[in-house]
């Protein structure tokens, strides 16, 4: 991937993430595309672009969040190495693997931004699962997943000139 597809591909999914996503709601639960992104770039790249993505579109995320600032940006620059950990671990170019991948992170970042949250609020407690129930974490993987189905084919079609990271 070039420096050119890399930051069109944050221009735009920026937009997406802002004036597109919001307005489609399943199970009360928008699609975060720029974690989609950020996960498939550490899967596809290595350890250094998974953590420059992270870093770079958790920023873009907590520039239009309303939570805590820096909060996107570490989780995501934490799931993006984690992602590049995963593609050496077990074999990751089958498009199953990838989201399974982005499940089990999806379901990581949740559970850590809810207990860095409640941690800043003071209301530090242990979740039990009826919490994961309630907090609808199970619905925010499962949305992921789905729509980062399409996403991740398209993805795939990006050239990876010299085969190195952005």
């Amino acid at each position: 991937m070039t420096r050119f597809h890399f930051y069109s591909l944050l221009l735009f999914s920026t937009i997406l993430q802002v004036a597109f996503f919001p307005e489609w709601v399943l199970l009360n639960v928008h699609f975060e595309i720029l974690f989609a992104i950020t996960v498939f770039i550490g899967i596809k790249y290595d350890w250094y672009s998974g953590i420059k993505s992270g870093i770079l579109f958790g920023f873009a995320q907590d520039i239009f969040s309303i939570g805590p600032f820096g909060l996107s940006i570490l989780t995501y620059g934490i799931a993006g190495f984690l992602a590049s950990v995963f593609e050496i671990v077990i074999f990751t170019n089958h498009l199953s693997t990838r989201l399974f991948i982005l499940f089990l992170l999806s379901l990581l970042t949740s559970i850590t931004t809810l207990f860095i949250e409640n941690l800043i609020q003071g209301h530090l407690h242990f979740f039990g699962p009826s919490d994961f129930l309630e907090l609808n974490i199970l619905s925010v993987c499962f949305v992921n997943t789905l729509f980062a189905f399409p996403l991740y084919l398209l993805l795939e079609k990006i050239p990876s000139r010299y085969g190195h990271s952005p």
